[in-house]
């Protein structure tokens, strides 16, 4: 049985390919995540003692949205996309632990 140490370990394998993946980009593009067919752009990533993934993010038209995933079901795919304000800087993933 997974526990919180699991969640926790799983949480930085993904912040690692997500900085690794961030490294990578241009000024000009973003990282965006798909899961289970909805694109977002993931502001924040959690983890918490309960063992999902938390992804906090807007979808594209606007919308505020809250991703819940268990971490035995972590499945997503990690896309470069144009920036949402070509006149800012590209935003990057933040991540926290709660």
């Amino acid at each position: 049985m997974l526990d919180f140490l699991d969640a926790v370990s799983i949480k930085d394998s993904i912040v690692n390919s997500i900085k690794m993946f961030e490294s990578k980009l241009s000024d000009d593009l973003e990282v965006a995540i798909i899961i289970n067919s909805l694109t977002i752009r993931p502001t924040a990533i959690a983890a918490n003692t309960e063992k999902p993934l938390i992804y906090f993010s807007g979808t594209y038209s606007g919308a505020t949205i809250q991703i819940i995933q268990h971490i035995n079901q972590i499945n997503f795919a990690l896309i470069a996309v144009a920036k949402e304000n070509p006149n800012q800087t590209a935003k990057r993933i933040g991540f926290t632990l709660g």
